[in-house]
């Protein structure tokens, strides 16, 4: 796995961001981290604390279309989570 994680980094000229929902075993995290993946895709509040506590300091997206404000809050003020997406005036209203 750290073979094709840097592998593709190197080849793809664009950000790289793992999505941990496709495998958010704690051990594939720190894989990555090792292989110097630093950014995550994430879709909730428990993958933001997984990726908080296996790779501390890494870029997260929060990608999910829908989240609760409160969730929103987390992942801002406690996790440092700066990247969020939104499909509608009302996501983007919670986020601001």
């Amino acid at each position: 796995m750290s073979v094709a994680a840097r592998w593709f980094q190197a080849e793809f000229k664009g950000d790289v961001f793992y999505a941990v929902k496709a495998n958010p075993s704690p051990w594939v995290l720190r894989e990555l981290v090792d292989a110097g993946v630093r950014s995550f895709d994430v879709a909730s509040l428990n993958e933001i604390e997984l990726v908080s506590e296996h790779a501390p300091g890494s870029r997260m997206a929060f990608m999910h279309p829908v989240k609760s404000r409160v969730a929103i809050s987390a992942a801002y003020f406690d996790h440092g989570v700066r990247t969020f997406s939104f499909d509608t005036h009302e996501e983007l209203a919670k986020i601001l």
